[in-house]
């Protein structure tokens, strides 16, 4: 008897494991030692070896979890421990060796065998006002508890508790993402030729609304001749060199005239796609916003003040029909127009960028409004 201890928990796993994780913390605190298959098994131990040891050589007694679950009959783990218990029992000739306790519904008359003319103490009216109940029946009963400092199974028993809180289960889970896919792709890309000075020709590119791109002498874009020469001065036409399937050209397999390979061909195209997705947010009306990050951030007008901000002069608010009069008199005059600050870090977002997962196929990446 001097080598045993121990107390040992039998549960059913992972079922009665809260109860456990509880019941045994509070035991460990009135100094007693605690024995349950969820801290004790490392990985790689094996499994019925350990229990059967703790509880042939260690233990004094055994709390019988009883509920549902460890009273179920095809639960061979918690029924083999209860028939091991039962033999030690007889061993020691310990009659109160297996301490029942009740912690669902179930009805006593369902009880294994081994411990139904046991009496239980029943935690279904309390686990706090039960648990005094426990530590009675285990001080009557002569289970030494230790007197010298309890940090290191705390310490034991607070790591134990951490890797058993994790459980992963499978099933299916709503997400909630702003990831807009984009319904249809344009279903040609045009290749141009153009007449006139290469540096003009590009200058004047940076103000045309259609997304485009250059690749040699030939401009990239969705927009019609017509529809570029109406952005270009007399001295700068285009022309029609060619046109291909957009996911030839993502693709790059366009020959005729010779397209972009494919990764320069997607480049071009997630930018064309971004700006143009840009240009449709800003016509709904949404501020513009570029990070540092190179991110775009768009959000909504919600007021119409301008601070204004100068060397001389304190921050202020001052009505829009001022703005001139006050930046007149400033040495450096920096505006930001407040139709939410962009300072402010409680602005709604929405920072988007289209990506290509496969030719012909594009999603547009966003960031959620913040509250």
């Amino acid at each position: 008897m001097s080598d045993r201890d121990v107390i040992f928990i039998s549960h059913a796993t992972p079922n009665d494991n809260e109860f456990v994780r509880w019941l045994g913390t509070r035991l460990t605190g009135f100094g007693y030692k605690v024995w349950a298959d969820i801290f004790d098994l490392a990985g790689g131990t094996p499994f019925w070896n350990s229990i059967e040891d703790a509880l042939r050589k260690r233990t004094l007694k055994v709390i019988f979890v009883v509920s549902t679950a460890s009273c179920d009959p095809n639960r061979s783990g918690v029924q083999n421990e209860i028939s091991v218990a039962d033999a030690v029992k007889k061993s020691l000739k310990d009659p109160d060796f297996i301490i029942p306790v009740r912690i669902d519904d179930i009805a006593f008359s369902d009880l294994p065998i081994q411990i139904h003319r046991l009496n239980a103490i029943d935690f279904t009216t309390g686990w706090g006002r039960q648990l005094a109940a426990l530590v009675d029946t285990l001080s009557k009963a002569g289970v030494p508890r230790a007197v010298t400092d309890l940090s290191a199974e705390f310490d034991r028993w607070r790591q134990a508790s951490v890797r058993s809180d994790v459980v992963l289960e499978r099933g299916d889970e709503p997400l909630l993402t702003s990831i807009m896919p984009i319904v249809r792709l344009p279903e040609e890309i045009s290749f141009y030729e153009y007449e006139g000075e290469n540096t003009k020709f590009e200058q004047v590119l940076e103000n045309i609304p259609h997304p485009n791109a250059m690749h040699n002498r030939l401009l990239v874009g969705f927009a019609a001749a017509h529809e570029i020469q109406a952005h270009l001065p007399p001295e700068l036409t285009v022309s029609l060199r060619g046109a291909a399937s957009f996911g030839t050209f993502l693709e790059g397999k366009v020959t005729d005239p010779v397209g972009p390979q494919r990764r320069d061909a997607n480049a071009s195209a997630v930018r064309m796609l971004r700006e143009s997705f840009e240009a449709h947010l800003a016509a709904r009306g949404l501020l513009r916003y570029e990070a540092s990050a190179g991110t775009v951030i768009f959000f909504r007008r919600i007021c119409s003040r301008t601070i204004v901000s100068t060397t001389r002069t304190r921050k202020a608010s001052v009505p829009t029909s001022r703005l001139s009069e006050r930046a007149r008199y400033s040495r450096r005059t920096s505006i930001s127009v407040c139709e939410r600050s962009f300072a402010s870090a409680k602005r709604p977002r929405y920072g988007c960028a289209p990506t290509l997962s496969s030719p012909g196929t594009a999603r547009l990446r966003c960031r959620t409004p913040e509250k």
